[in-house]
This record gives C-alpha cells, structure tokens and sequence, in this order.
C-alpha cells in the first residue's frame, strides 16, 4: 500500500474532489450542563472547556468518507 500524504498537501480529495476534510479525536473528560429551574437551556458556553481532546492520525474525505491523507495539522 501507497503511502498516504500529508493533509497539508492536499487542495481537495483525491478520489471526489471534495474541498473539505475531518479527523476524529478521542476525547475525555466532565461536562456541566447548566439549565435554567423553568427547564430552558442557560448559557452552556463553556461546557466543553474542561473536555481534552486527542486528534488521531488520519484525515478523512466529508463527501465520501474515504481516508485520504496522514493528519499533520495538529
């Protein structure tokens, strides 16, 4: 198997030429969900602040799905 490129070689998927791409990451952590006592939604700005984040190692094509690149943008 071909060696994959770095992402940041990439302008747009190789296989359907779609110009955007993700990652997944593992994350971890406590959130707080703050709520209002009539049940609305409070401001939950930042609720994700205490969450770590851990990018993994590929970059993944957001049309089709396929695996296109190694993540060198973290």
């Amino acid at each position: 198997m071909a060696k994959l490129p770095n992402v940041s070689e990439l302008t747009k998927c190789p296989y359907c030429g779609c110009e955007t791409f993700y990652y997944k990451s593992k994350v971890s952590g406590i959130v707080a969900t703050h709520v209002n006592f009539d049940g609305s939604e409070a401001d939950n700005s930042g609720t994700h602040d205490g969450l770590s984040y851990k990018s993994l190692k590929f970059a993944y094509c957001s049309q089709c799905q396929r695996k296109i690149a190694r993540n060198d943008k973290v």
